[in-house]
């Protein structure tokens, strides 16, 4: 018999309504009928019924979902949605839904099922993805971050998504590994999903990620045999430096340069700007180009120092520094570390790139490019006919790609060459 604290005064609803003691009036079958239906319509049109008292707090509680929705997507923080239901209810609605922990929790649930809904929609397209990782410490907790990268028809670019921000019992690899299995398979990502369809993998350079015996990445190659591993470009370049820097302390004055860089890009939007887009439009091909370009350029270098060697032996031999001696220090002679990348899988996804290709060598058919294995690219099958439709098309100066060609490249750029948006 309880209408709740919003019901009107002096509405109450009758004993016989609540025990169930509702009886007919009349002498036959037809008046009694006409009595019950009689008493069922007041009944219904009443302010006591209780399916009219549920629907006013389903379409209440709709509006200030909208409404928190409305603040989120505003960027508004939560505390507003006091004042703004304070002005609903002076407009004649009423609600009891008015606090910023009431707020917190629709917004939580929103999120949850959009979230969802969208992950539902990679999986039923069987669309391909890359998963980035990045370990590291918020409010003084080990964490795990996990983002998404992947390929769907109703968008022309790759699509970055946050998964899950996770905390983590230890920092070992093996909680790493399953914190993030667990959590793709929470999300919908099934074993046999990730199997078909897990292209990629990107991480930061933490050595629990990148280790060779019990790393992540090794576990996920374990479990993943066929997925493209990439250690983050940024951190390859810090690598490199640090490595070069605590090998060869004369080149402390780089790293004064590089630091001046940064300050200067830091200061400027305009410049920040242009550094953002240029780590987002680069795919993986354009990453080993560039890493490669690099590596050439520093051994080009390494070479032309025989040129200032001599030049140095014979500073010596003259008589600028008298008998001062010198010994020849052994500690620098190469540098530090190699870089090694995966050279097939690289090569296969250069075949479908024009600028690489060997055009004085290319017949049709092109058999040294079908020679091979190329029907299946990065878990996506492609004709061969297409593939040689795309050739020709090429060759003679038609622009048209046949759709399983532009699939493809798409599946192509959702291998994430940094983890920046995990930083971020």
């Amino acid at each position: 018999g309880h209408l709740g604290s919003k019901a009107e005064k002096h509405v109450h609803v009758s004993k016989e309504w609540i025990a169930y003691l509702v009886t007919p009036n009349g002498s036959n079958k037809t008046t009694r009928q006409a009595s019950l239906r009689k008493k069922i319509r007041e009944h219904d049109i009443s302010k006591t019924h209780v399916h009219k008292q549920s629907n006013k707090n389903i379409d209440v509680t709709v509006k200030v979902c909208y409404t928190v929705y409305s603040l989120i997507k505003h960027n508004r923080p939560l505390s507003d949605i006091e004042g703004t239901i304070e002005l609903q209810e002076k407009n004649g609605e009423v609600n009891c839904l008015n606090t910023h922990y009431s707020a917190t929790r629709i917004a939580e649930h929103t999120a949850k099922e959009m979230k969802m809904k969208i992950f539902k929609n990679i999986i039923e397209e069987n669309a391909k993805i890359c998963i980035i990782i990045e370990a590291s410490t918020v409010s003084k907790k080990s964490t795990l971050v996990i983002y998404l990268q992947c390929t769907v028809h109703s968008s022309p670019t790759t699509v970055m998504l946050f998964i899950a921000l996770k905390e983590l019992v230890s920092n070992t690899a093996d909680c790493i590994f399953n914190t993030l299995l667990s959590t793709l398979n929470d999300c919908g990502f099934s074993n046999e999903y990730l199997k078909e369809n897990l292209i990629a993998f990107c991480f930061d350079g933490a050595n629990r990620v990148l280790g060779r015996k019990f790393g992540v990445a090794t576990k996920l190659l374990e479990n993943f045999p066929e997925i493209i591993i990439w250690n983050c470009l940024n951190y390859r370049l810090q690598f490199s430096l640090d490595d070069s820097i605590s090998e060869i302390k004369q080149v402390n004055h780089l790293k004064i340069f590089l630091d001046k860089i940064y300050s200067i890009y830091h200061q400027s939007n305009k410049n920040q700007n242009k550094l953002l887009e240029t780590s987002r439009s680069t795919n993986i091909q354009k990453a080993q180009k560039l890493i490669k370009r690099t590596i050439r350029t520093l051994e080009n270098l390494k070479i032309g120092t025989v040129k200032r060697k001599s030049q140095v032996e014979d500073l010596i031999k003259s008589d600028k520094f008298k008998d001062i001696p010198f010994n020849i220090n052994n500690k620098f002679n190469a540098f530090p570390r190699n870089i090694h990348h995966n050279e097939s899988i690289l090569y296969y996804l250069d075949l479908l790139e024009p600028s690489t290709w060997p055009y004085e060598e290319i017949t049709s058919p092109w058999v040294a490019g079908e020679k091979y294995y190329f029907i299946c690219i990065l878990k996506y099958d492609i004709n061969l006919s297409d593939f040689r439709e795309f050739v020709n098309n090429i060759k003679s100066g038609n622009v048209s790609i046949p759709t399983i060609i532009q699939k493809a490249k798409k599946i192509i750029n959702t291998v994430a060459i940094n983890s920046a948006e995990t930083k971020r």
